[in-house]
């Protein structure tokens, strides 16, 4: 007699290829999801049928409805072609009737491209809305009982909820079509071009004046997903286990951090006092059989950090880097062990600058070759001055030179290998008076190496400081550039957004334009304005740049892949590769724009060191000559004409308000106030200038 393995015992690869088998689709569809060829699709589909002890997908099909407790025991009995399942019954031969519930295929990292990269099983109740793939509706079979073990859960006041269709459902579109659901995390196949979602299901009435679910996040390898409602009570998902979610309120206990590869995964939870910090530390280390009902693995204490600060859980989920202090105390970066639940290093405390106590910024994640992190800080004030640190993952802080505490801009980032940085450099900022948008913004980046304080060469007219409220790294994930933002051909009827991006070499001396996706419909103008496109270039794939959290832009192909989200407001501030290089999330709500309109951007010039102070302009491509006029407008006088080759400078036009004196962005073109050298002054169009 021989024994087969159950569904549940197989592995990662092999859970996933059953879960696809089970399903109605043809095998070409399967082995798109799978990323392999036809035939090595039919294998490897043929070797889970041999380890499960069945002939082909329709056997596959008969014990996905089964009993767990039937199939377990299979058996290989007599003849060749004939199986017992359930001999442990004492009826030899006797086939047990189909269970009368349809079970939840969800077991596997096929559920969910959140989950690694394939589609939303389709389970249980039918549906149809929108342009949703009709064999892929929104999920709601009601989950199994669970475990009879008692869920004391390290008697941390988390409880369990229900599964699928009970707390949490699913659904997948097709590609283009339009995503329906006003909340939810969703991942865009890069391969299939589908969207899977994921979305938790109102189980309490919303605290007055809440708006429901506020946040969704997803920890690295998207193997966890989590979310805040207005009930005040936070959710996990385990998209792995679709029978059951947990939750627990926010008022105390705070989730730090979750993530991590299938099938271990680990999460850190915070107890809290009225919301504020008590530095108590609770470590689940999530195992096949060990389940969060099981109580936490470990545990951690440092100091009391009243509110939650900023912390960084490494791609396998064994490190937790994480901040301590107080808006009255110095803070300090602590490295934390989450397999033996052991500090393995504190940094020296973050002491005053001025008599102002240091608050933490945010943990920026290199794990291109550096295997590491950057540390930011700043000390507010007047002039908030910004620092920074760089840190190793393996206990010890980064050494040879690179340890030191630098002086950092905004929107400094490093390469992924740690070896170059680059920082946006303000050449000339002239806000107006009470308005947050309309100003005079000139920009340069500015590139160093390793450890040095001065620059070595820097770009006019180009920007990374764009972003929409998540800080992205703009560097490839190979190291070779990064991408800014740059002056690009002025639009028809709206010169104002003449901006798109490129992708600028690591040595500044090649510039590769990026085309733009067209705008997925007219019902999200946000997408219009290409400061809010904001590109995150994916840390695991040089090819692979997202744009607006939206859009994909494949480089060794030029194709482009998007969402279509029904809602005027856009995405909310997701990292767009938190569950890896295969798929892109996001998610909804929005929680509102940041950032405001671009800088000021003429023609890209590359200089060595650090950027000019001066802004001395060359006039050129302008055929006949370039109109100086008395305003801002083709509708006004024309003061005089100047040629291909003049060079001119920018002046000061007091007639207007702060912030409008020597530029101003309007729809027909980008104004310029500019002094020839024979004195004379007036407006032309920034298309006609190059930097002299």
């Amino acid at each position: 007699m021989q024994e087969w393995v159950t569904p549940e015992a197989l592995g990662e690869l092999d859970r996933r290829i059953y879960d696809l088998a089970i399903q109605p689709m043809p095998l070409a569809e399967i082995a798109v999801r799978l990323g392999v060829p036809v035939g090595q699709a039919d294998e490897r589909i043929q070797h889970v049928c041999r380890r499960l002890g069945v002939d082909g997908r329709a056997g596959l099909r008969a014990i996905a409805v089964l009993p767990a407790s039937l199939v377990s025991t299979q058996v290989r009995n007599g003849s060749e072609d004939e199986y017992v399942i359930g001999a442990e019954t004492g009826e030899p031969g006797r086939r047990p009737p189909k269970h009368t519930r349809r079970v939840v295929l969800a077991g596997g990292i096929a559920t969910l491209a959140i989950a690694g990269g394939a589609a939303a099983v389709a389970v249980a109740r039918r549906g149809s809305s929108g342009g949703r793939d009709p064999g892929a509706s929104e999920s709601g079979t009601a989950a199994p009982a669970g475990s009879a073990t008692p869920a004391d859960f390290g008697s941390l006041p988390i409880r369990r909820e229900g599964g699928l269709g009970e707390t949490y459902g699913t659904a997948t579109w097709v590609n283009g079509a339009p995503i329906d659901w006003p909340h939810g995390l969703f991942s865009l196949s890069l391969k299939a071009g589908q969207v899977s979602g994921l979305r938790f299901l109102e189980t309490e009435p919303r605290a007055e004046g809440a708006s429901g679910f506020v946040l969704y996040e997803t920890g690295p390898g998207g193997t966890l997903v989590w979310a805040q409602h207005g009930s005040g009570r936070g959710y996990l998902a385990d998209p792995l286990i679709l029978q059951s979610s947990w939750s627990w309120p926010l008022e105390s206990l705070r989730l730090v951090a979750g993530g991590g590869e299938a099938p271990n995964r680990t999460l850190v939870f915070e107890e809290l006092m009225e919301r504020r910090g008590t530095g108590r530390f609770h470590i689940f280390a999530l195992r096949p059989g060990s389940p969060l009902e099981s109580g936490p693995t470990g545990a951690f204490q440092l100091p009391a950090s009243g509110f939650g600060l900023p912390s960084l859980l490494s791609r396998d989920a064994t490190r937790l880097a994480i901040w301590s202090g107080t808006d009255s105390t110095d803070p300090q970066l602590h490295l934390i062990d989450l397999v033996r639940g052991a500090i393995v290093q504190s940094s020296q405390k973050i002491e005053p600058h001025g008599g102002v106590t240091a608050r933490p910024l945010r943990l920026d994640r290199l794990d291109g070759g550096f295997d590491g992190f950057l540390g930011r800080w700043q000390y507010p004030g007047a002039e908030p001055l910004p620092f920074g640190q760089l840190f190793n993952w393996d206990g010890a802080w980064a050494e040879d030179g690179m340890s030191r505490v630098q002086e950092l801009d905004w929107t400094t980032a490093y390469s992924r290998d740690g070896l170059r940085r680059v920082s946006e450099a303000t050449l000339k900022y002239v806000p107006m008076q009470g308005v947050d948008s309309a100003r005079e913004y000139w920009t340069a980046v500015s590139s160093f190496g390793s450890g040095q304080a001065d620059p070595e060469w820097s770009m006019l007219s180009a920007s990374i400081g764009y972003s929409d409220g998540t800080p992205a790294n703009p560097w490839l994930a190979d190291g070779s550039g990064f991408v800014a933002m740059v002056r690009g051909p002025e639009p028809e009827g709206d010169a104002s957004d003449a901006y798109e991006y490129a992708i600028i070499s690591a040595d500044g001396r090649t510039v590769t334009r990026i085309p733009l996706p067209a705008v997925p419909g007219e019902s999200v103008p946000w997408f219009r304005r290409n400061a809010m496109r904001s590109p995150s270039p994916c840390p695991f794939d040089a090819n692979l740049i997202a744009f607006g959290r939206l859009q994909v832009y494949i480089r060794r192909t030029g194709q482009w892949l998007g969402a279509n989200v029904a809602t005027p407001d856009g995405p909310d501030h997701l990292d767009p590769w938190a569950s890896g290089p295969g798929d892109m999330v996001f998610a909804l709500p929005h929680g509102g724009h940041g950032g405001a309109s671009p800088p000021i951007l003429l023609n890209l010039k590359r200089v060595s060191g650090a950027p000019p102070a001066s802004f001395r302009f060359v006039v050129a491509r302008t055929g006949d000559g370039l109109n100086v006029r008395a305003g801002p407008s083709r509708g006004t006088s024309v003061l005089a004409l100047l040629r291909d080759g003049d060079v001119v400078e920018l002046a000061t036009d007091l007639k207007f308000e702060e912030g409008l004196r020597s530029a101003q962005q309007r729809r027909d073109a980008t104004w310029l106030f500019i002094r020839t050298p024979a004195g004379t002054s007036g407006w032309v169009s920034a298309a006609y200038l190059d930097w002299a």
